[in-house]
């Protein structure tokens, strides 16, 4: 018998492409099987009702080799076990070691948009078929080899927000999202069913959407990746926020760092929730008038209207 529920599936391993498909599809969180890679946050899939967690192994060029052959066959039997139809409407990445499968198994696979990537490698791709004879015999062959970067002909359409110029040959099937449209067609409830994926603590997410405060710090993982020891750390943010009040400021903590910012600063508002930047920048940008970080180039999302102020660690004077 046939899994009736899931009228769609989605397969990401990132929680701003997942945060696309939710714009796309507000009502459909309750009928999307999802299949996520380590780019989701644990505590998000333990919010999604179907979910599959997928591994993505350091592999070399042979281990990747096979590690496509393997999880398609692995995927295809698991589809077959939890009686997921096949072809169904796919919405996710279509560049995974694992997303092959539901590529090729349906005829209508929509592309959400990860990053720069989308722009920069649909190019790269379609030289690298046209011009290395083995690759193109693997996906002429193989259906564990497809296309990516909306290159399939079982991509019928590419979401993008237009971050950068559309490459010529994909431009045909781009539409784009515009995130803020999209969001503001949303019902209350609708953007609160979105928000609580990503909430670790409800509080929070509570807390953002009743504040008041202006001043935005976004934090990194200084200390985790060695750059800084945590005490120089937490030493440069004092300073950073000296002359604030820090019953003014949000701290929008980075998703690995292990820091206790709630300990450091009792009277900040921290945010631990991998909530991705684009959508607390739609929470927030009408509310925060100073965005401070250190080095973090996502500051730039947020409108002209916010004075940000952005600090080169290498300006930082040694402890």
């Amino acid at each position: 018998m046939r899994n009736c529920r899931i009228k769609h599936i989605c397969c990401v391993d990132s929680i701003y492409s997942l945060f696309i498909y939710f714009l796309l599809n507000p009502d459909m969180k309750e009928s999307t099987f999802f299949f996520v890679s380590k780019g989701v946050a644990k505590s998000v899939r333990d919010n999604l009702p179907f979910v599959k967690y997928v591994p993505s192994p350091q592999l070399n060029k042979i281990g990747v080799f096979f590690y496509h052959i393997y999880i398609y066959i692995y995927i295809m039997i698991y589809m077959k076990i939890r009686r997921i139809p096949k072809g169904l409407p796919t919405f996710g990445h279509d560049f995974l070691r694992w997303s092959d499968y539901f590529v090729h198994s349906t005829q209508e696979f929509y592309l959400l948009e990860d990053g720069v990537g989308n722009y920069l490698y649909p190019v790269k791709f379609s030289n690298k078929y046209k011009e290395r004879r083995f690759y193109r015999f693997l996906v002429t062959t193989f259906p564990m080899f497809t296309l990516p970067f909306g290159l399939s002909s079982h991509v019928r359409r590419i979401y993008l927000t237009g971050i950068m110029e559309i490459p010529e040959i994909i431009r045909n099937k781009t539409e784009i999202a515009n995130i803020d449209v999209l969001w503001n067609q949303l019902s209350e409830l609708q953007k609160k069913d979105i928000l609580y994926v990503y909430a670790t603590d409800t509080k929070e997410i509570d807390d953002l959407l009743s504040t008041s405060r202006s001043v935005l710090l976004l934090t990194q993982c200084f200390s985790e990746d060695g750059v800084w020891s945590e005490d120089e750390k937490i030493s440069n943010y004092k300073k950073l926020l000296q002359d604030y009040s820090m019953d003014d400021v949000i701290i929008k903590t980075h998703p690995r760092e292990k820091t206790n910012y709630k300990k450091i600063f009792p009277n900040a508002l921290v945010i631990t929730s991998p909530i991705p930047f684009q959508l607390l920048n739609l929470l927030l940008d009408l509310k925060i008038k100073t965005a401070i970080t250190y080095n973090s180039t996502a500051i730039f999302c947020l409108s002209d209207k916010v004075n940000k102020i952005t600090v080169d660690i290498n300006n930082v004077s040694p402890q």
